[in-house]
Parts: C-alpha cells; structure tokens; sequence
C-alpha cells in the first residue's frame, strides 16, 4: 500500500514540476521562481494530493524544501520526484 501511495505521490510531483516550469516561462518568463515550494504544494493540493496526504500548504512547502536540500547532497539514485515522495508517504499519510 505504501509503495502504491508513494507513486501516486510522485507522479502528482512529477506533474507539479512540467507545470511549474511552464509557469515559470509563460507567466514568469523564463525567471527562476523562489517561492517554488509554495506554488508546488499549492498546485499538487489542488490536484489531488490531499486526499493522499495529511498535510496543509505551509507545512508541505516547508518540508518540499527541506526535502529538497537533503536530495540535493544525496547520492540516492531517486529522481527528485521519487525521493521526496517516499518521505512525505514515511511520515504524512493519511
């Protein structure tokens, strides 16, 4: 069940990125946006998220980027999809 969470929730993270990035390029155009951990908890809420998760926007941003920081001097192998999901379903599921 764990492992079946876990993919939906990356798959929605995977989804939040291809939007994100269209975002940054169509309204943002082309600049890198800081507050990304807000638009992409904001946006994977709105997408279903929430029924998988037992989380709230401003603390699902504020664990995006932590998360983040750990992948970042991680060797896991994960994509970034992957390896924040299985921490997110570890401790937050519903």
């Amino acid at each position: 069940m764990n492992q079946q969470r876990t993919e939906k929730v990356a798959a929605l993270l995977h989804q939040a990125g291809a939007a994100h990035h269209a975002y940054e390029q169509d309204e943002l155009k082309g600049v890198h946006d800081e507050d990304w951990a807000n638009w992409y908890a904001a946006w994977a809420l709105e997408n279903g998220l929430n029924e998988l998760l037992d989380l709230n926007a401003s603390v699902l941003a504020s664990l995006l980027v932590k998360i983040n920081a750990t992948y970042q001097q991680s060797d896991s192998g994960d994509n970034w999809a992957q390896f924040t999901a299985a921490r997110l379903v570890e401790k937050h599921q519903r």
